[in-house]
């Protein structure tokens, strides 16, 4: 059996029994870029302690969490992120590391491909040095993003780029999938844009065009990317990622996932344990089926739409209203493809 569907299966499992199986751990909110679209708050500058992500660690494999995500801000800016690597790995949790990238070393991605890590994700927007360095705010940007992916090819380590597709780079995505297909990273693009964890909606104003959504939601259909419609079913769990998932920010503040920004506990006031076995606020959000949906229940576009409650909550405080983005992304699928299909 492959290594893909052991941890299908493991997940499966794990959303039966509310079993927590994955983790994100924010390090740190500083960064050297400041990315126009950003859900990160940019005046924030907190820093978890060694010690602190260390204990983390422990508590989080002896619930038998099996995925740790290290994120930012930008981790590369700490000088121990590699030894909190080699702490999670020494206790055989599967690690990912979210980075821009642009700080990498050779000596680091050398250190770090013998850590056998799962995933290096990063963010490239355009190959267009002019649009990257504009999304985020730092002069050779692109240059610096393209020479880390070269190290990370040289030395084999599973590398995902992600393109976040905004009014301003939202025709280029398909020369970056080109790039990666011939380098054999893995390409994920997206328009969906998150609001700031402070709810300002400022990234929003970087939401693409609707006639760039409609060129973007066709050719990721073309590529077999896009499985709606979808069967709406009133009894589902609004999102089953919650039932195995918890994210933790650079300040203690627990949250249901790294984008859904409700506070359901403090590492520095509770353990990890209690937090994922007692915390209210985080059984409410887990129990959410799609019946609490007033608003989508009798929605034409329900079938169309990948609503997210963590979306939903940042645009609202409410996580069980409309997304006006989800539901923007909606009506664009309705009308490029309803006429296709019986739904």
């Amino acid at each position: 059996m492959s290594n893909s569907v052991d941890i299908s299966s493991f997940y499966n499992e794990a959303f039966k029994a509310r079993q927590l199986g994955s983790l994100t751990i924010e390090v740190t909110s500083s960064c050297n870029f400041l990315c126009r679209h950003c859900y990160v708050d940019q005046s924030s500058n907190n820093f978890l302690e060694y010690e602190t992500i260390i204990g983390i660690i422990d508590e989080a494999r002896d619930l038998g969490v099996l995925d740790i995500l290290f994120t930012g801000g930008e981790i590369l800016l700490r000088d121990d992120i590699l030894e909190i690597v080699t702490y999670a790995r020494e206790k055989h949790i599967r690690v990912s590391l979210m980075s821009n990238s642009s700080l990498l070393t050779e000596d680091f991605v050398k250190s770090l491909s013998n850590l056998y890590i799962s995933e290096f994700s990063t963010t490239l927007f355009s190959l267009d040095n002019e649009k990257n360095d504009f999304i985020t705010r730092s002069r050779g940007s692109t240059h610096k993003i393209m020479k880390s992916l070269e190290l990370l090819e040289k030395y084999k380590i599973p590398t995902r780029v992600k393109v976040p597709l905004l009014n301003i780079n939202g025709d280029d995505y398909s020369l970056i999938e080109e790039y990666c297909n011939q380098h054999g990273f893995t390409c994920a693009s997206s328009p969906v844009i998150f609001p700031r964890k402070d709810k300002g909606v400022e990234p929003l104003e970087h939401l693409t065009t609707n006639e760039q959504l409609s060129r973007i939601i066709t050719s990721f259909r073309e590529k077999d990317n896009d499985s709606f419609p979808i069967v709406f079913n009133k009894k589902e769990r609004i999102c089953k990622s919650l039932q195995y998932s918890l994210a933790i920010d650079s300040s203690g503040k627990v949250f249901p996932c790294n984008s859904f920004f409700y506070e359901v506990g403090n590492i520095f006031n509770d353990s990890l344990k209690n937090i994922w076995l007692e915390s209210s606020k985080l059984r409410e959000v887990q129990d959410m089926t799609n019946e609490q949906l007033n608003d989508c229940n009798d929605c034409i576009y329900n079938v169309w739409c990948s609503f997210c409650p963590g979306i939903s909550f940042g645009e609202n405080n409410s996580f069980l209203k409309c997304s006006f983005s989800a539901k923007r992304i909606a009506e664009v699928r309705y009308k490029c493809f309803g006429k296709e299909v019986n739904v």
